[in-house]
């Protein structure tokens, strides 16, 4: 199924008054060596601000001091989140105003508009059926993370929970923290929820419920010694308590019948 026919939502709200600004991003993802990744960086998040607007989300923000501290001082940092949702990297991206970008599983690609945002911010594409490709992929992350090259996001379940109604994360896949030990640089775990119902909402909706959490962040003196099974086992529990104590924020956000209230400008949680 293509993109267009499955989210239609996106096509619809990028059709008449974004399209413009998309067609300068498609050009970003295809000659990123023409423009400095601020300056791309900075037109992407212009533009899903806007989609953040016209899809009514109504977000809910913890922890952003942390990560605005990080952001400050130059620090360079992986973002680990949960995945709920193929807009999570646009949502994530819309927070962060320093340059993020994001390694995405290779058939995102596909995907005209998330694959070419993720491409036009120097994002890295994880063939995960090619093993020794896959390896180049981390390789080329460990050496960006060191250098300061950008800020990372990674998820380490892998995929999409789609059974986030009895699970709150996917197992974490170990290896997603390696380039970041390896390079010694900062580990922010991030925790999301309500994202799956931005591409598909309920008709009824005045708004759109969207939970963030930036935790605590882990510095390389904190991991030292450990091994990625340990770092990755603690990150997930700590996402895990966020994402639960947010389920129950967002059930009685729509108990007291908040999504009826239409979103003023400007307001949020």
């Amino acid at each position: 199924m293509s993109f267009s026919l499955k989210y239609p939502r996106v096509v619809l709200k990028i059709g008449p008054r974004l399209l413009y600004e998309f067609l300068f991003i498609a050009k970003d993802a295809k000659n990123p060596s023409k423009k400095s990744l601020l300056k791309r960086y900075h037109r992407l998040r212009y533009l899903v601000l806007r989609l953040n607007k016209d899809f009514r989300i109504d977000p809910y923000i913890e922890g952003y001091s942390k990560v605005r501290e990080l952001e400050e001082k130059g620090i360079t940092f992986l973002l680990v989140s949960n995945h709920l949702s193929d807009y999570d990297p646009l949502f994530s991206l819309s927070l962060l105003t320093s340059p993020i970008s994001f390694v995405a599983k290779e058939e995102t690609k596909k995907f005209p508009f998330i694959g070419k945002a993720i491409a036009s911010v120097d994002g890295l594409f994880l063939p995960r059926s090619d093993l020794r490709a896959s390896l180049g992929i981390m390789k080329t992350l460990e050496e960006r993370l060191r250098s300061g090259f950008s800020n990372y996001l990674i998820y380490p379940e892998g995929t999409r929970n789609k059974d986030f109604e009895n699970s709150a994360c996917l197992p974490f896949h170990p290896g997603s923290f390696k380039s970041a030990m390896r390079a010694n640089v900062v580990l922010l775990p991030m925790a999301l929820y309500g994202t799956f119902r931005v591409l598909k909402p309920s008709p009824n909706d005045k708004r759109i419920p969207v939970e963030a959490a930036f935790l605590d962040p882990i510095f390389p003196k904190d991991y030292e010694g450990k091994n990625t099974e340990e770092v990755a086992s603690f990150v997930q529990k700590e996402i895990e308590k966020k994402v639960l104590s947010f389920k129950k924020m967002d059930l009685d956000f729509y108990e007291k019948g908040y999504q009826k209230i239409p979103l003023k400008r400007g307001k949020i949680r």
